[in-house]
């Protein structure tokens, strides 16, 4: 989302105050990160599961 100038953590945060609001079912999944602080401000906005890779 950094290079289509969208701030990813306010995109998260919108969707779960509104699935929080409509009391859906739905979850927020993210993936796609570059290091370890995307992961943590995407669980603190609420995402609520990440993808991980292994690295060798």
């Amino acid at each position: 989302m950094i290079n289509m100038n969208i701030n990813s953590d306010s995109v998260i945060k919108h969707l779960a105050n509104q699935i929080q609001r409509e009391q859906s079912t739905a979850k927020i999944l993210e993936a796609s990160f570059h290091n370890v602080q995307q992961i943590n401000t995407s669980l603190v906005m609420g995402a609520q599961a990440v993808t991980l890779g292994r690295t060798y």
